[in-house]
């Protein structure tokens, strides 16, 4: 699970019930626990929720809407809330306190192509786990195939001749990137991210390498096919671009 999966879940999180108990749930606050911008986020969020309980608590309830409801029931008539300034008062607030809340639990993320890059490359940077291990890119591809994640991924020349490390399934808006890690020499790597171009807005639309520093690796991006493709490694443009040669 990875910091925006947990977000994801945490989103629905209400402190005080049972939720806890639910093993998603647990998993994702044992993260934030581990994760120190994934707890502050939850202490916002958290704050929120309380903030808006505490808002909704505070909506005054017509003092007529108990007398109106008992009398249509005994009528059986339908009532015309709409004409009652202080329902539509409530209603507003209502209204107000909902739209804050989906605002308030909207991504602030640059949701770019820049975005998904540097994503993609603090993933890596961080600690992680790699899903599949094996030096066989055939065997690689063939998990991604299982996984049903751009398996049909087409790579250089250069890097055919790498030997695999393994591979990881990774997200993006909720969406599937794979990710495919080579081993050039001992106790170095590459990492190939894999998406559709069409999930990244603003990513390059040009088969040739379009290369970027991005904290303490370099990265090349290009696209082919629909597929968006993000290789990043340790060194300098000339390291990275002997593993792009056609």
């Amino acid at each position: 699970m990875n910091r925006d999966e947990a977000k994801e879940i945490l989103l629905r999180y209400r402190p005080g019930t049972r939720d806890a108990e639910e093993p998603d749930v647990r998993a994702a606050l044992e993260l934030a626990r581990q994760d120190a911008a994934l707890a502050a986020w939850l202490a916002a969020h958290a704050a929120f929720q309380e903030s808006a309980r505490t808002q909704f608590r505070a909506v005054p309830v017509p003092a007529e809407l108990k007398t109106r409801i008992l009398a249509a029931r005994q009528r059986r008539q339908r009532i015309i809330w709409f004409r009652s300034p202080a329902l539509w008062a409530a209603a507003a607030s209502i209204a107000l306190l909902l739209s804050l809340a989906f605002w308030w639990t909207q991504p602030r993320e640059d949701l770019t192509f820049t975005g998904y890059r540097e994503r993609m490359v603090r993933t890596v940077l961080r600690e992680y786990s790699i899903q599949f291990l094996s030096p066989d890119l055939g065997a690689i591809r063939s998990y991604l195939v299982a996984q049903n994640v751009h398996a049909d991924y087409v790579i250089p020349k250069g890097l055919e001749q790498v030997r695999g490390y393994g591979c990881s399934v990774m997200s993006w808006q909720n969406r599937k990137v794979a990710m495919v890690c080579f081993e050039p020499a001992a106790g170095e790597q590459l990492y190939l991210f894999v998406a559709e171009q069409v999930e990244v807005p603003g990513a390059p639309a040009s088969p040739s390498p379009r290369f970027q520093r991005v904290n303490r690796l370099t990265t090349a991006a290009w696209t082919n096919g629909g597929k968006l493709y993000v290789l990043a490694g340790e060194g300098d443009e000339a390291a990275l671009a002997k593993f792009l040669k056609p």
